[in-house]
């Protein structure tokens, strides 16, 4: 039973991960929007804390017995899918923002020269 609870829940999880690249374009916009380092400190963080959430949601549901023999008690489920909804987006917009940074970098440089110079060796 737990397997399949389990798999109900990475459906859940993979559906909303491809909603979330689909909407690429507006998560980029927004992002955009930021300072650097406001994307820097907002890019890390949703990164560890979407994790921290749901190893606690995970450990909290263990201590409270939502884990049977059985599998899990139908409010544990809802727990664990709802925080790993949560660490889906937390994670997706982390990379959004750490991508953001890479890319500006990038693009920001100035266009390579076009023209071949050689060394002047006439001294």
């Amino acid at each position: 039973m737990i397997w399949m609870q389990g798999l109900v829940c990475f459906a859940i999880w993979l559906a909303y991960g491809l909603v979330q690249s689909r909407r690429s374009e507006f998560i980029r916009a927004k992002v955009e929007g930021m300072s650097r380092s406001a994307r820097v400190r907002s890019g890390v963080a949703s990164m560890i804390l979407g994790a921290t959430l749901l190893f606690a949601a995970f450990f909290g549901c263990i201590y409270a017995g939502g884990f049977t023999a059985q599998g899990l008690a139908i409010w544990a489920w809802f727990v664990l899918a709802g925080c790993g909804l949560a660490f889906v987006h937390a994670q997706t917009m982390s990379m959004a923002l750490l991508v953001s940074l890479v890319q500006d970098s990038v693009t920001s440089m100035p266009p390579a020269s076009s023209d071949q110079q050689t060394p002047n060796t006439s001294q």
